[in-house]
């Protein structure tokens, strides 16, 4: 029966004593943060506020003291030999230190966010009741009862010295401390604030490698040198900051706010952007690889030549996104809405595109489709050229084919980027061509009439021999397109611009020119109505005769 109490109480005995370490671990990262907290502090500016501080820190010190002169106390009692009673009052003081232990981790744990420093329940230690019986005297032989002696001699030992290398580190000079000893791993979990980030940033630290800055303000702020490898900043605000060709890796940005942010060619590898706002920012030119961009908002965002290989863009929103060039192979992309998306000549090779939004999207000169998954993939009314290469036997449905004497007839090509497009004999009657760019394109030949091109961008595009009778250009761009021998009968060209467009041999019959700038246009041997001819801007016009048009 003996052996077996002796058992318990040596059980009981090294729980203690665990938890006593703990506490040890936990004073030693107060004085750190102490260390930390009078940096701050002398930085400050208002006297006043300095000497607060100090009282405050003081007044926690002298806690800490009285704590270990009770502990001092009790260890030292222990090691003069007095016996160890587990019963009647003695019970009662076990549950009065159970609760300055309490108290104290309780003051400590708000320094710190290791979990080994959180409140301890001291209570969850065996009852005292079950070895309410147990005793220890000087005249026991018990060997088991002498090592416990023995370890509770070493520990007072400890606690005299922890005790003893407290009031000296109080009394060193803080700015002599290493500061890699105290702060390299542990005060990294420590919430820097923005004034706090702000201020070591301008005493020249720029390595925040590991930093907690969760829920920072860097509003329209700029950094030339700026390393966050590892760092916390979930939740910020960065929109608008501006901090290029950084190291930025694994990063987490979960939430945080980078709208308009440039972060041109900065390294974002294994990031976490989960649900980040990236809409119109320039992430130009970044290593986004293994990035966790799931639920993010990259409307508008430019990601040209980004590197997004093996990247998390489940249900991200890239409405109008250019990824130009980018490299998103391996990529998971299910259910991503990438309407309007530039994807020309980007890389999809093993990407999975699994009930992912492509409408209108753009895939012309795509070659780099090998292996993509586009199961429940919407294409409608996107773009494609025979330069795209989707996987063997794959043919996307409702998407539009750009190439000459393509079928066209009815398409929905409004908004279209379609520069320097080859449709030469294209079939594009009734198409809607509205705030479409169609700038430099080829389109001789091409069957155009009916067509609805407001606002439409042919800017030195090929129109010669066009049929674009009852064609709607009101508002079109027209400035150095050629339009030779064109069919322009009946076509509404109200306040479109024509200047330096060539017009030769073209029929302009029943055409509305009202307010259409024809400054320096060739109208040579044009058919063209003279009554029309007077509602529009001629100065230095080539007329239908050969004359040149001179207010």
């Amino acid at each position: 029966m003996a052996n077996s109490e002796s058992h318990e109480a040596i059980a009981y005995l090294l729980r203690r004593m665990a938890i006593y370490e703990r506490r040890q671990n936990a004073l030693k990262k107060y004085l750190r943060n102490l260390k930390y907290e009078i940096d701050c502090i002398s930085s400050k500016l208002n006297r006043d506020s300095w000497q607060e501080e100090f009282q405050q820190l003081a007044f926690e010190i002298e806690q800490i003291k009285e704590y270990l002169e009770i502990n001092s106390s009790f260890s030292s009692n222990l090691d003069s030999g007095v016996s160890l009673e587990f019963s009647g009052e003695s019970s009662d003081k076990s549950d009065d230190f159970n609760n300055l232990d309490s108290n104290f981790l309780k003051t400590m744990s708000k320094y710190s966010d290791d979990s080994n420093s959180q409140d301890i329940d001291f209570n969850q230690d065996l009852e005292s009741s079950q070895i309410s019986n147990v005793s220890f005297s000087t005249s026991d032989t018990d060997f088991k009862a002498e090592r416990i002696l023995l370890i509770l001699k070493l520990y007072s030992q400890l606690e005299l010295e922890l005790s003893s290398q407290l009031e000296d580190n109080l009394a060193l000079d803080l700015d002599s401390i290493d500061d890699e000893e105290y702060f390299q791993e542990e005060d990294r979990g420590e919430l820097y604030t923005t004034d706090n980030f702000l201020h070591l940033y301008e005493q020249g630290e720029r390595n925040f490698t590991g930093f907690n800055l969760a829920n920072i303000n860097l509003y329209k702020t700029e950094f030339i040198e700026l390393s966050l490898r590892k760092a916390n900043l979930q939740g910020g605000n960065l929109r608008e900051i501006q901090c290029n060709d950084q190291d930025w890796q694994e990063i987490n940005l979960k939430g945080a706010d980078l709208y308009r942010a440039s972060l041109y060619g900065t390294n974002l590898a294994g990031a976490n952007l989960e649900k980040a706002n990236l809409s119109e920012a320039d992430l130009a030119f970044t290593n986004l690889n293994k990035a966790n961009l799931k639920w993010a908002n990259l409307k508008e965002t430019n990601l040209e030549n980004a590197n997004l290989s093996d990247s998390n863009l489940t249900e991200a929103s890239m409405f109008k996104t250019n990824l130009i060039n980018t490299n998103l192979s391996n990529a998971n992309l299910t259910n991503a809405n990438l309407m309007k998306a530039d994807l020309k000549s980007t890389n999809l090779s093993n990407a999975n595109l699994t009930d992912a939004n492509l409408t209108k999207a753009n895939l012309r000169s795509n070659h780099n489709l090998e292996g993509a998954c586009f199961e429940g993939t919407i294409f409608y009314q996107a773009i494609y050229d025979e330069n795209t290469r989707f996987p063997v036997g794959f043919q996307p449905k409702d998407a539009y084919l750009i190439c000459p004497k393509a079928s066209l007839l009815l398409a929905d090509l409004s908004h279209g980027d379609l520069v320097g497009v080859d449709l030469r004999e294209a079939d594009l009657k009734e198409a809607n061509l509205d705030y479409a760019n169609l700038s430099q394109a080829n389109l001789r030949g091409a069957n155009l009439s009916q067509c609805d091109l407001n606002y439409c961008d042919l800017r030195e595009a090929c129109l010669a021999e066009s049929n674009l009778s009852q064609a709607n250009l009101s508002h079109g761009k027209l400035t150095g397109a050629s339009l030779k021998n064109a069919n322009l009968t009946n076509a509404n060209l109200q306040l479109a611009e024509l200047a330096g467009a060539d017009l030769t041999g073209a029929n302009l019959t029943g055409a509305n020119l009202e307010n259409t700038d024809l400054t320096g246009a060739t109208l040579k041997e044009a058919s063209i109505d003279s009554e029309s001819l007077r509602k529009a801007n001629l100065m230095g016009a080539v007329m239908p005769d050969g004359s040149v048009f001179i207010v």
